[in-house]
């Protein structure tokens, strides 16, 4: 979010736009993510952290809905149970 109002160049401090947001800080490697991501299909870099932060927080994708307009992000998070 923080990239996306940057490239857009809004202006002001974001930090109240994400105060309501709980930060992912993963307390070990996201390898087993990873690699059952990676088995599904390819992602960039950042999508990919992306994806392996929310199998972090629900290792049953079904609990939770990916929210991403990157149409690669979503189909590889649908083959992985998120609700999109």
């Amino acid at each position: 979010m923080r990239s996306a109002l940057k490239r857009e160049a809004v202006e002001g401090h974001p930090l109240p736009l994400l105060s309501w947001l709980t930060w992912i800080y993963p307390n070990r490697a996201l390898t087993p993510e990873v690699e059952r991501i990676t088995s599904l299909g390819y992602l960039k870099g950042a999508d990919l952290w992306h994806v392996a932060n929310a199998l972090f927080v629900a290792p049953d994708a079904r609990d939770l809905t990916f929210l991403t307009l990157d149409t690669r992000q979503q189909e590889v998070a649908t083959r992985l149970g998120f609700r999109t």
